[in-house]
């Protein structure tokens, strides 16, 4: 990836949304640009999410979650939702995945929400984002941001294979899709020790990894 090849240091300060910001020692930059993590999110995602079609058609065979999406998209059962109803749920899913990941560094580091995170719209993307604007330790960063794959992905994907419901099995997957761009972030990061400190980078798709400051002779 290229964004991870690109390590930047700055001695002391670092650049944060276009001002010159102290820090507690040096910060590497491990982050990627938006065209970058949109690029790359799928790709990272798309395993997971054909390990569990292909697990869900082993186990129940495939006509079931075919059956399912025509029955949603065409409304023939009384049943299902309906396509707009998950539209809807997929909004609002949205949303608790922003939610998710500023719980998840809150309670991780003992800290109230407010301290720690910093919660906001894109408004050009009309998208909600939730930002770790507190230093933390990585492995806090960590939970924080594969929280929502586990809790909205993960989890609902999962009970679709042993239920057999092909609606918690495509909301699970569509979750996994959704936390494309986590997934990245997490690959950044994976050769960096869970016990340096960690901050979202304000305007890319990852964080800064700073350095402990010099200890004194």
């Amino acid at each position: 990836m290229a964004a991870s090849g690109g390590r930047s240091l700055s001695a002391g300060r670092r650049t944060q949304g276009g001002n010159s910001v102290e820090t507690t020692g040096h910060s590497a930059d491990y982050s990627a640009s938006l065209l970058v993590a949109t690029l790359w999110a799928p790709i990272l995602a798309l395993p997971p999410i054909l390990f569990l079609i292909g697990l869900n058609a082993w186990i129940w065979g495939p006509s079931r979650i075919l059956s399912w999406v025509a029955d949603v998209t065409t409304g023939s059962r009384t049943s299902d939702p309906g396509l707009l109803l998950w539209l809807l749920v997929v909004l609002v899913a949205v949303v608790l995945h922003e939610f998710l990941h500023g719980l998840g560094w809150a309670l991780c580091s003992h800290r109230p929400v407010r301290s720690v995170v910093e919660f906001g719209v894109r408004w050009r993307a009309l998208t909600p984002f939730a930002r770790c604007k507190a230093e933390v330790p990585l492995k806090v960063y960590r939970a924080g941001t594969v929280l929502p794959a586990l809790l909205l992905g993960l989890l609902p994907a999962t009970a679709g294979l042993i239920t057999g419901d092909g609606r918690a099995l495509a909301f699970g997957s569509l979750m996994i899709l959704a936390a494309g761009g986590d997934l990245l972030v997490l690959w950044l990061v994976r050769s960096v020790p869970g016990d340096r400190l960690a901050q979202d980078h304000p305007t890319r798709v990852g964080c800064y990894i700073l350095d402990p400051p010099a200890s004194e002779p």
